[in-house]
């Protein structure tokens, strides 16, 4: 609209000028330099504009890109907290419990050194044989020798008592230092996290503040993204429908076959045969087996690409978290990742499309009974239509968008009906 305003301001001063100069007699050579000046200074303005454009929609791509780390880097910043939060409780458990531990073997020191001291000052320092042999009878001589069998059991258990525990807080004092070590690390890295996140902060804050001088500009692109948003998704509802009724007049065919077989006319000559009740279970029940694995993984779905990735815009209509007055439209997610990352199948399937569409390019459609994942901006296909697909097949590398990042667009249906692809995936 503001390229319009734009191009028929100038025609109109154009025309002014033609209009001023009519007076004055003028050969054909001139009015045709006229008309190529004004051209020219059409032209040059119209790719100014669309320049402007396209820096506008790169800055926003950008901006979605550094939402989509911010976001990531604060669930990371949430995760990380809790592992310290964690980290902190065991250290105190585990010191606690060392503590205890400590003062049982201290305990049992004091009391194993005050009955040996006790035992020497009885007169019971001799040695063994020497006090058995001092009995003055053979029955003392047997109750000194049990005497001294239970002196010894109780001398090893007290000793290995000890050095059990001497043991333990060993190990305890290791594992306390271990847990002290993986905390340092866990805060070195929140605290890096942490000046990761500021640092993009300030980054979207700069974005922001550029595309607020560009309101115009940021209206034709955002205007724009929803015409190719409802393009996609009125081509993906006219394949889904053309879909569903091939698959309604093969199963109605396949019908008609087994009634000819008994002798039967399966349709009247000249009309279209449309499906038959027992066509459509033969559907339904086909679609009933692959809904019940595919809604029983709800959640558990493999992720559409491999490796690591970030978010960049999310499903839905949403209000943009920085421009005031922006909403934000997207039937599926966009996902970032790393240049050479491939489309991955989430589930068993059948390829039931293949096409081109501007600001998408190369897009393939899976059919998993009644659900649908459409994976767009592919660069590559490696399948074909009518190909059945295993769950983690290959189906093409992910391209560049308009702003030079691998970016891939991801939906998911249930037939028609636009699904959230997040609550499903993992």
């Amino acid at each position: 609209m503001f390229m319009l305003r734009k191009l028929m301001v100038i025609a109109s001063v154009a025309a002014l000028a033609l209009e001023a100069s009519a007076a004055k007699p003028r050969d054909i050579k001139n009015l045709r330099k006229e008309k190529q000046a004004t051209e020219r200074v059409i032209s040059e303005t119209s790719k100014k504009l669309k320049a402007k454009n396209l820096e506008t929609r790169k800055t926003l791509g950008e901006l979605s890109k550094i939402n989509g780390e911010i976001a990531r880097k604060s669930t990371e910043i949430s995760a990380v907290t809790v592992q310290v939060d964690s980290l902190n409780r065991s250290i105190k458990s585990a010191a606690d419990t060392l503590d205890r531990l400590s003062q049982r073997r201290d305990r049992l020191k004091q009391s194993y050194i005050k009955a040996l001291r006790d035992m020497q000052g009885s007169g019971e320092s001799l040695s063994f044989v020497g006090f058995v042999f001092s009995s003055s009878s053979f029955r003392e001589a047997m109750a000194r020798m049990r005497y001294v069998g239970e002196y010894g059991r109780w001398h090893n258990r007290r000793q290995q008592e000890l050095r059990d525990l001497s043991d333990e807080i060993t190990r305890r004092k290791a594992d306390l230092s271990t847990t002290y070590t993986q905390r340092e690390r866990s805060l070195a890295q929140l605290n890096q996290s942490r000046r990761s996140l500021e640092v993009r902060k300030t980054d979207a804050d700069k974005l922001v503040a550029r595309l607020k001088k560009e309101q115009s500009s940021l209206r034709s692109v955002l205007k724009e993204n929803e015409r190719r948003m409802r393009r996609l998704d009125n081509e993906l509802d006219r394949l889904i429908a053309e879909e569903q009724r091939r698959r309604e007049r093969e199963a109605a065919e396949k019908e008609a076959a087994k009634g000819g077989k008994g002798g039967a006319p399966s349709k009247s000559k000249g009309k279209s045969a449309s499906p038959t009740p027992s066509a459509k279970v033969l559907i339904a029940e086909a679609d009933r087996k692959m809904n019940g694995s595919f809604e029983s993984n709800r959640g558990r779905l493999l992720f559409p690409v491999k490796g690591s990735y970030t978010i960049v815009k999310g499903f839905g209509r949403n209000k943009h978290p920085q421009l005031e007055h922006v909403e934000t439209v997207n039937n599926g997610i966009d996902i970032g990742v790393s240049p050479g990352t491939s489309a991955r199948c989430i589930f068993d399937g059948v390829v039931s499309a293949i096409f081109r569409q501007e600001g998408f390019g190369n897009i393939v459609m899976v059919r998993h009974g009644s659900y649908l994942s459409v994976y767009a901006n592919l660069s590559s296909i490696s399948v074909r239509q009518g190909q059945k697909l295993s769950a983690n097949e290959q189906i093409g590398s992910i391209g560049k968008d308009e702003n030079g990042r691998n970016v891939m667009h991801f939906e998911l249906r249930r037939e028609r009906s636009k699904l959230n692809p997040l609550e499903w995936v993992k």
